[in-house]
């Protein structure tokens, strides 16, 4: 394993967070990864309630290596196998952390929330291209809010944060 140098670290995290989501489709707004990644990790926090600093950071700093790879929707990342790749440069740079399935699950469900709000922020304003965006964010949610492995008080809370989504920008 290469050891980074303190600038490589520094770099990383200031470079990643400047990165300009959803730039593969026109959008009427902006979003860097530094303010997803901020709502993200409020958005773990309220789902967990109390909990470590892992998940929140896992949050801040799940998106750090689209300064590498772009910001690339979701299937084909999966496509290209692409999350280990982003996992192993967190790795690299000392800033993979881990979690229990609970939390995995929290970042993941706060990561698709922050997603849904900016397209339907983007649809309400009239952007119509996000209308894919939407539904798919949607399906991954609801999807997410049955897993029943899930406990189901950290269900319940992320469940109430949808339906505010909903409710607020529908």
């Amino acid at each position: 394993m290469i050891v980074p140098t303190p600038d490589e670290v520094l770099q990383f995290i200031v470079n990643g967070g400047t990165v300009r989501r959803y730039h593969t489709l026109p959008t009427l707004m902006n979003q860097s990864v530094g303010e997803h990644s901020a709502n993200v990790a409020l958005f773990t926090w309220h789902i967990l309630g109390p909990c470590t600093a892992h998940p929140i950071m896992a949050a801040l700093v799940h998106d750090l290596p689209e300064q590498v790879f772009g910001d690339i929707p979701s299937p084909v990342k999966k496509m290209l196998n692409l999350d280990e790749a982003e996992q192993h440069a967190l790795t690299e740079i000392n800033l993979a952390f881990a979690l229990s399935p609970a939390e995995h699950w929290a970042v993941r469900f706060a990561d698709a929330l922050d997603g849904l709000i900016f397209a339907l922020r983007e649809f309400n304003m009239g952007n119509r291209r996000f209308i894919e965006v939407r539904d798919n964010y949607k399906n991954m949610l609801e999807r997410l809010l049955d897993d029943l492995y899930i406990p189901k008080e950290i269900r319940q809370r992320a469940n109430l944060l949808y339906r505010a989504a909903w409710e607020s920008y529908e």
